[in-house]
């Protein structure tokens, strides 16, 4: 009989601290369940923000290849320029050609600006103490 009374305090006890473990497991697992919820606009935002990130990449790299043959065209019609024995036409046109690479040319330096920015190289500071 002393054996059952000491069982059921020890009983209690356990019980006890099962509710407040099974409490605090409650409490955890719904922070828990508010916190994805609170990271989940964040992570939307997040993939958003590399989609600019790469479409800026590619706008760049596009601007970068067309700059290439445009450079081409203009050291062209310079070259051509230097010769000034051709008809008026021929003149004309390579004036329009050569108006035309560079508002071309305006337009890439649009596109280079969708490029992401680097970070610049780091520098040492000094904290007065």
């Amino acid at each position: 009989m002393a054996t059952l009374i000491a069982s059921v305090p020890l009983a209690l006890l356990i019980f006890l601290r099962t509710h407040l473990a099974d409490r605090d497991r409650s409490r955890l697992l719904a922070r828990s369940e508010q916190s994805i919820e609170n990271l989940k606009p964040a992570a939307s935002a997040d993939r958003a923000s590399e989609k600019l990130v790469s479409l800026g990449q590619l706008a760049a790299g596009a601007a970068h290849e067309i700059n290439n043959p445009l450079a081409a065209i203009l050291g062209f019609f310079r070259s051509a320029r230097g010769r000034s024995h051709g008809s008026e036409k021929a003149r004309i046109t390579a004036s329009k050609i050569r108006d035309q690479a560079r508002r071309t040319k305006t337009l890439v330096a649009s596109l280079e600006f969708c490029a992401p920015v680097r970070p610049s190289a780091r520098s040492s500071t000094s904290i007065p103490l």
